[in-house]
């Protein structure tokens, strides 16, 4: 089923209202309830096509154009918290990401 999107904006909506991911597992860890009764947490493993970038702004609920004078439907991928060395990934589209893994941890 992917990820469910209609759950975005019931968080963080810093980089936009989308899905995130992170390039860095140890930045999702916080975001991972442990079961009450085993105190395992759990988290995807994805594949996300990122595409073309640009930085996200709060609330945005789809990429912006990348060229604002030519077309607003030629629009970026997906927004980052940092262009230049991006570690927040926010998709829009189900078909960028695919739950590859789910991994269960302490």
């Amino acid at each position: 089923q992917g990820f469910n999107r209609s759950f975005a904006g019931q968080n963080a909506v810093m980089y936009g209202r989308g899905a995130y991911f992170a390039r860095n597992a140890h930045y999702s860890t916080g975001y991972s309830q442990p079961n009450p009764i085993t105190g395992m947490k759990q988290m995807f493993q994805a594949l996300v096509l990122v595409g073309d970038i640009c930085r996200g702004q709060n609330g945005m609920i789809a990429p912006p154009p990348r060229d604002p004078f030519l077309s607003q439907v030629d629009l970026f991928d997906t927004t980052v918290d940092n262009p230049s060395n991006p570690t927040i990934f926010v998709t829009y589209n189900d078909a960028q990401t695919y739950p590859e893994y789910l991994i269960t941890f302490q």
